[in-house]
């Protein structure tokens, strides 16, 4: 099994409380379900994502005219999970370290906060 969550689980952000908080709670879903389920042969696996190409990602860009910059490729996304979901409970898609901590890496909370809202704002939404 796998869900998809996305660095939004680990930080709040002007704009994304109820996104963020959804995926707060598949993170922790995924990583309960793996650690109930795992010594009866079943996979489980939060995959953390970050900018992916897709359709909403595309529209969100281009309602504010933005560039796409540097996204990842749903195929390639969809192959690293079905390849690691022994790995689990968590991957965190194109980290260098893809099972271990956030990807907001040694920032503070405040400061992880603090770059949501950055992004909220870069999206066109008042931060």
């Amino acid at each position: 099994m796998v869900l998809v969550t996305s660095g939004a689980a680990w930080a709040g952000g002007a704009t994304l409380a109820a996104y963020g908080a959804t995926k707060a709670f598949d993170l922790i879903l995924a990583e309960s379900l793996w650690a109930e389920w795992r010594t009866r042969g079943v996979d489980v696996l939060g995959l953390v994502l970050g900018k992916t190409d897709t359709p909403s990602m595309r529209r969100a860009f281009d309602a504010e005219g933005k560039p796409y910059g540097e996204l990842a490729d749903p195929d390639e996304v969809a192959a690293a999970a079905l390849d690691h979901l022994a790995d689990g409970p968590t991957w965190i898609y194109g980290s260098d370290t893809p099972t271990g901590g956030s990807p907001f890496g040694a920032l503070s909370r405040r400061d992880a906060v603090l770059a949501m809202s950055r992004g909220a704002s870069a999206h066109g939404d008042d931060a």
